[in-house]
This record gives C-alpha cells, structure tokens and sequence, in this order.
C-alpha cells in the first residue's frame, strides 16, 4: 500500500512540474499542521453483527500530529491544477472488558488489543477563472477525490 501511495505521489509531482510555462504562470503551496485527539470513535463492524466499542473511551487512543499540503500550479491567468493531500492516522491500544466480534473475528473480553483508525484524503483538481478581481475570484473546474478509510483492530 505504502509503495502505491508513494507513486501516486511521485506521478502527481511529475505531472505538475511537466506543466507548459510561460510568464504568468506560478507555483503555490499551503502546508497546515496540528494535533488531532480522538473524542468521540464508535466503531462497530459489520454494522448488524459486530460489538460496538469505543477507540477512544474502551481504549486509549494516542494522540498525533496531522498535516494537509495543498500544492498547486497557475499556467496563465485562466487554469489552475492542484493536488491536496490530507492523511490522518491514529492508534489505539488497552483491553475492553467484554468479547467484541469485529470483522467476523471475536476478541475475549480483557486481552490486549491494538486498534488504527485511518482517515486518508486526496484531490485532484483542475479550475478555470471566469472572473479575477482583486479581493475574490469566481472559477469553474472538476475535483477527484480519494478517501483511504480504514479500521483495524
């Protein structure tokens, strides 16, 4: 998994710097970070057959660092391309007192469990400007989006 996300990456890299130039054209980038804290992370899976538990009240949940990186290109005064890249990644551990089925596998009730919750995101886009003014701007364009969601205990 590790080595597709990493050439997801390198292939978006390469496409945004494969880009024609010309003088108006310009690169940006918006990095922002901070914590991230699980507060309220029920899980139960499947959703008619699993035990419900808490990642963050039944186990202790760590807390972690999160970044987002939007990094973008301007060809000319028109046409924007963009990738934002969001992953979110936090890990769980401690002992439920009850059995929990998840997955079609059944925990016993106090053994040591070991849990990630996964909340991944990223985009491509591409706008172009029908209208710049100096405060604001109107643009009309496409996103794809991928979410890599995952829950595992």
């Amino acid at each position: 998994m590790k080595t597709r996300r990493k050439n997801i990456y390198i292939f978006l890299a390469i496409l945004l710097l494969s880009v024609c130039s010309n003088g108006y054209s310009k690169w940006f980038v918006d990095v922002e970070t901070g914590g991230v804290f699980s507060g309220y992370n029920n899980v139960r899976i499947p959703r008619d057959t699993g035990t419900q538990f808490s990642l963050s009240k039944d186990l202790k949940t760590d807390p972690a660092l999160f970044f987002r990186l939007l990094l973008g290109y301007q060809i000319g005064q028109k046409h924007t391309l963009s990738v934002f890249v969001a992953p979110l990644s936090l890990n769980a551990s401690g002992s439920v007192n009850k059995s929990i089925r998840f997955f079609e596998e059944d925990f016993p009730a106090d053994i040591p469990l070991k849990a990630v919750y996964r909340f991944n995101s990223y985009r491509l886009t591409y706008r172009y400007s029908i209208l710049r003014k100096e405060n604001w701007k109107i643009g009309i364009g496409f996103s794809a989006k991928i979410r890599d969601a995952l829950v595992s205990v």
